[in-house]
């Protein structure tokens, strides 16, 4: 089952933001953050946390982003006085693939996720979601550990060649 549980690629991408937002601070700074995959929506919660004007995270899981809904209310809904924390913290069903990510045409200046490319089938319709939500000049920040029974350089190999 997955979205019930951070994985270790979002721990560590969760840090990588962190990193990136302390060597440059304007790096989300007015910037909408799109999580594809979101899970528990820790890197969304990261991204509002960190300068980003508008967060969204999504999945095509419904129960999961019940779950990443009450994480962003628990976590974000003390910080209103802060000036630093998104305002726009949302959580919404994104299924991958041209058609259905076309409601999210160019609306992201960074795409997050983690572990997002170990099937293989799912490979041309992720590559499809982050074409068309990604603003021109945006950037992806993704990460994969790779899980036991999975070949992580294989997978991110095979990903990159549909892209």
């Amino acid at each position: 089952r997955t979205g019930v549980a951070v994985w270790n690629s979002g721990i560590l991408l969760t840090r990588l933001l962190d990193e990136l937002a302390n060597s440059n601070p304007s790096i989300f700074a007015n910037k909408t953050i799109l999580e594809l995959g979101c899970g528990t929506a820790l890197a969304s919660i990261a991204s509002a946390k960190l300068g980003a004007s508008s967060v969204v995270a999504t999945d095509a899981n419904t129960e999961v982003l019940a779950l990443a809904r009450r994480n962003i209310e628990r976590n974000l809904s003390n910080n209103n006085n802060n000036n630093n924390v998104a305002t726009d913290a949302r959580t919404a069903v994104l299924q991958w693939g041209l058609m259905d990510a076309s409601e999210y045409e160019n609306v992201a200046d960074v795409i997050i996720g983690s572990d997002l490319t170990y099937n293989s089938g799912s490979w041309v319709a992720l590559s499809e979601t982050m074409a068309t939500v990604l603003k021109p000049g945006g950037i992806v920040i993704y990460l994969s550990l790779g899980h036991s029974g999975f070949n992580v350089g294989g997978e991110m190999g095979g990903f990159l060649s549909v892209v």
